[in-house]
C-alpha cells in the first residue's frame, strides 16, 4: 500500500508540473527567443556544483544553471485579479512542484530559488487582499523583499511617456523587455523535485505535497 501511495503521489507531481508549466506559459505575458541558441533540456549542471560540500556557510551563492535570454512584451491581463476568487488557482499554478525548492549534498540540503521566493511573496500579499492580513510580520517581510529585489535587478527598460497617467484599460500594451527564460528554470525545479520524490520513495521519506 506504502507504494502504491507514493507511486500515486508521484504521478500527481508529475501531472502537477505539467499543469504548472502550461498554465504559467499561457498567462504570463508573451515572450519570444532572442538568443539564437538554446539548449533543449535545462536541468542543472550538477559538476559545477561538486566542489560545494553543502555544509554550513560552504554553499554557492547562485544555481549552476544557464538561462536564455528572451523579450517579454509587457502587456496587461484579464488574468490574475487581485480579488476575483475565481483566479486563486491561477496565481497557484504559479508555484511548481517542491514550492521551487531544491536539494543539494549528500545531505540532500534544501534550498529555494529567490525567484520563486518572490512568487511566492506575491501570493501572500494577494491572499492578504482578499482575506485581511494573516501574518503581519509575514507581510511585512515580502514587501521588504520585493523591494530589494527590484533594487537588485534595477531593470534598464526605457518606458515611454508618463506610466503615472496612462490608461491602462485603453493603453494594454507597455515596452518590451529583455529577460532570462523562466520557463527554463521551471523544468530545472520540476527535474529536481521529481529526483528528490524518486530519493525519498526508496529511502522511505515522507514528503508532503505542499504548495504556498
Amino acid at each position: 500500500m506504502h507504494a502504491i501511495a507514493m507511486g500515486a503521489l508521484v504521478l500527481l507531481i508529475v501531472l502537477h508540473c505539467a499543469i504548472s508549466l502550461l498554465t504559467a506559459r499561457s498567462l504570463v505575458s508573451t515572450a519570444r527567443t532572442v538568443r539564437l541558441s538554446r539548449r533543449p533540456v535545462h536541468r542543472l549542471k550538477r559538476t559545477d556544483m561538486t566542489k560545494y560540500s553543502f555544509e554550513g556557510e560552504d554553499v554557492p551563492l547562485t544555481l549552476a544553471l544557464d538561462l536564455p535570454l528572451v523579450a517579454m512584451e509587457v502587456q496587461e491581463s484579464v488574468h490574475y485579479s487581485i480579488t476575483n476568487p475565481e483566479t486563486a488557482d491561477e496565481w497557484l499554478y504559479n508555484s511548481p512542484p517542491g514550492t521551487g525548492g531544491f536539494r543539494f549534498g549528500e545531505r540532500h540540503r534544501g534550498f529555494f530559488s529567490t525567484f520563486f521566493h518572490q512568487l511566492h511573496c506575491y501570493r501572500i500579499l494577494r491572499n492578504d487582499f482578499v482575506s485581511g492580513v494573516q501574518n503581519r510580520i509575514h507581510t511585512q517581510h515580502c514587501f521588504n523583499f520585493l523591494r530589494l529585489s527590484i533594487l537588485c535587478q534595477a531593470d534598464l527598460t526605457l518606458e515611454r511617456g508618463d506610466f503615472a497617467t496612462r490608461d491602462f484599460e485603453a493603453d494594454r500594451v507597455s515596452e518590451v523587455h529583455v529577460c532570462q527564460d523562466w520557463e527554463k528554470l521551471y523544468d530545472a525545479v520540476g527535474h529536481d523535485w521529481l529526483s528528490w520524490l524518486h530519493y525519498a520513495k526508496a529511502n522511505n521519506i515522507t514528503v508532503p505535497l505542499v504548495n504556498f
